[in-house]
């Protein structure tokens, strides 16, 4: 129920700018496709995350994004985030992470036959720092395959995070 979720579940905020909290970083890949985290962006609420999907060879005839959007097959693209223990992965298009304790939601996203890019809002943000985050991609030839991501603390995050009104006054 939406009337439930904080505001910071939603998006980022966005009078605030975020602290790169990690790149770079191979989640899954088979001799067909790879699943990267190219970047994590940290903020006290959350993460912004830059998740690519990436094939080696284009499929006659598809298009990698309306693939991905297609949820109807179980050997689709899924992903989950958690803390303490992996969970299930889910579609990219999840609701908030329907119901777990890491919600996400996907903001934007784009594509060509060969890859697809999305920015994910990732929340709440870690409190002990990790974070696992487990993806499969069966039609790719990835199975679950799960990371634990270890990110500054959350007071270092506050502590780094830029507030672009702050000490300003009212406008």
């Amino acid at each position: 129920m939406r009337s439930s979720v904080r505001q910071s579940m939603l998006k980022p905020p966005e009078d605030q700018i975020g602290v790169v909290i990690g790149s770079q970083m191979l989640l899954a890949r088979s001799e067909r496709a790879a699943v990267v985290l190219h970047t994590l962006i940290g903020y006290p609420e959350g993460i912004t995350a830059e998740l690519g999907l990436h094939l080696r060879q284009a499929a006659a005839g598809r298009r990698l994004a309306a693939d991905l959007r297609d949820e109807s097959g179980r050997r689709r693209f899924r992903i989950a985030f958690a803390f303490g223990e992996p969970t299930q992965p889910l579609p990219l298009s999840a609701p908030l992470g329907s119901g777990r304790e890491v919600g996400w939601y996907e903001q934007t996203a784009s594509g060509t036959d060969l890859s697809y890019t999305s920015r994910l809002w990732i929340s709440p943000y870690p409190r002990d720092g990790s974070l696992l985050v487990s993806c499969d991609w069966g039609e790719q030839d990835i199975v679950t395959t799960t990371t634990r991501l270890v990110v500054p603390g959350p007071d270092e995050v506050e502590q780094r995070t830029v507030r672009l009104w702050e000490g300003l006054g009212d406008s």
